[in-house]
């Protein structure tokens, strides 16, 4: 979404923040972003700096031993609401909750992947791409985030990004029947893009000798 377009309010909280990160007030920076996430999902540029946000404030602040598993613990009966939430079709209370988790547990690739297939569900394929790059960020093995990319960058025109993600889901899963056939449906775009260009090319020279 492009900053230009943004409300009044929305503008100055992501300008704030910005301002805000540059101190290194990482906290104050994840209120101001939070609050206009939940204000305008689809910012796709305020939810990457949220996620750069809660990471940096996670490294300089690091919880102890005993927080870190009272957060695992948490985020696990936080992920069975989500989940129920998603079941009864209330995506925007899933997302919502997902959100919460990362808060306290920035790193962690499974909310990263729910959330970035919820987005992508929703029609926030910017806001999705972010999330699941935030999670290849942390983990580059994680099949299902390049499977989910690749079909966001397959719908959006972007084949040679998409053809990319869905060889890696297929270096790590072989013979994965969803990547294999997202490759099938790149080579047939591409042929019928190709297709196009070409007749568009020689109705150009027609029109150039008859006119």
């Amino acid at each position: 979404m492009a900053e230009n377009n943004l409300p009044l309010e929305i503008k100055e909280h992501y300008e704030k923040a910005k301002i805000a990160m540059d101190r290194k007030n990482y906290s104050y920076a994840i209120e101001l972003l939070t609050h206009t996430i939940n204000i305008k999902p689809d910012f796709d540029e305020a939810r990457k700096l949220l996620r750069l946000a809660e990471t940096k404030n996670f490294e300089e602040n690091p919880p102890n031993a005993l927080l870190r598993v009272m957060n695992k613990i948490s985020s696990l009966f936080h992920m069975v609401t989500a989940t129920i939430r998603e079941i009864k079709g209330d995506r925007y209370s899933a997302i919502s909750i997902y959100e919460k988790i990362l808060l306290e547990d920035p790193k962690n690739v499974t909310v990263l992947v729910k959330l970035g297939n919820l987005l992508k569900i929703e029609g926030m394929k910017e806001a999705s791409v972010v999330t699941l790059e935030s999670a290849l960020n942390i983990s580059q093995n994680n099949a299902f985030a390049y499977g989910l990319l690749g079909e966001i960058y397959s719908d959006v025109g972007k084949y040679d990004k998409a053809r990319s993600c869905f060889k890696k889901v297929l270096e790590l899963r072989p013979n994965d029947a969803s990547a294999e056939r997202g490759l099938k449906n790149l080579d047939a775009l591409t042929t019928i893009d190709k297709s196009f260009e070409k007749k568009d090319g020689d109705n150009f020279r027609l029109r150039e000798v008859t006119e």
